[in-house]
């Protein structure tokens, strides 16, 4: 899963921690969903990862 947060790196990695405890794969990504630049540059974060993505989450913050 790539978890996505613009400002609040900590609640992210919470995520994350909690995803790979319970076996899952995650990874924290930081952009802003209001701009473009950033919207691409996290699709290709996220897929160039190591696992095939299913999900997608956004933190607000």
């Amino acid at each position: 899963m790539a978890v996505n947060y613009h400002s609040n790196a900590e609640a992210a990695e919470a995520v994350v921690s909690a995803i790979k405890q319970a076996g899952g794969v995650a990874v924290a990504i930081q952009g802003d969903i209001g701009v473009r630049e950033d919207v691409e540059r996290l699709f290709k974060e996220s897929l160039s990862a190591s696992a095939p993505w299913t999900s997608w989450s956004t933190t607000r913050g």
